[in-house]
């Protein structure tokens, strides 16, 4: 098959009345290589269907995904670019904010990391993970206290979550609140026995406070 007859199809299939089944179909094999960790061919198979079906709103999904997987293969700067092309397909859509600001921050935007993060969280307010990106990024900007509150709307969420929990008692450690540090270590080895860097940071947590006594 000629170039041309490839370009003349491509141009076709977004005007066939199946072509919602098509996108879906290509997007099945685009995810199924994102999961495998086959990045590149993932990559790949995300252009193309970005720029075959671009006219169809669903696309909005392939630069989401492709946004995320640029974002996980360390290059943040493309990721960047892609997500906006996300965001503007579909404003009202939670994850590409989310996934922009995770972006964002990796490259040290942190402003513009907690813009886009904050606006995931009151599109959906239930968005765990993104919730958890703003406790990041708030902690990046020194603002420690709304790092813990969003941590604790992370741990509303998802009580049982030894992640974020782990996160909080180090965010209350650096507030200098060694007790309630502390307990949050305990509930998070209860959580997660195997825990061995929350079982190593209680150890540490409890020097320091013993030392404090006796300084005190």
């Amino acid at each position: 098959m000629s170039r041309h007859d490839r370009r003349r199809i491509q141009a076709t299939l977004p005007k066939l009345p199946d072509a919602g089944a098509r996108f879906a179909a290509d997007m099945k094999v685009a995810t199924q290589l994102h999961r495998e960790g086959r990045a590149k061919e993932a990559e790949d198979l995300y252009r193309k269907i970005a720029k075959v079906y671009a006219e169809l709103p669903e696309v909005r999904v392939a630069w989401s995904n492709l946004g995320a997987l640029l974002q996980g293969m360390g290059k943040f700067e493309e990721a960047v670019t892609v997500l906006k092309k996300a965001r503007a397909l579909k404003p009202d859509h939670p994850p590409p904010h989310h996934n922009l600001g995770m972006a964002l921050l990796a490259l040290g935007r942190v402003g513009e990391a907690l813009e886009s993060l904050a606006k995931a969280v009151e599109l959906e307010p239930a968005f765990g993970d993104a919730w958890l990106g703003l406790a990041t990024a708030w902690r990046a900007a020194g603002d420690l206290p709304r790092s813990e509150d969003a941590l604790r709307r992370v741990l509303e969420l998802a009580p049982n979550a030894a992640e974020p929990r782990f996160q909080l008692a180090g965010t209350l450690h650096a507030m200098g609140r060694l007790e309630d540090c502390r307990a949050e270590l305990h509930r998070v080895i209860e959580l997660a026995p195997q825990f061995e860097q929350a079982k190593k940071a209680l150890a540490a947590v409890e020097q320091d406070m013993k030392a404090g006594a006796v300084v005190g």
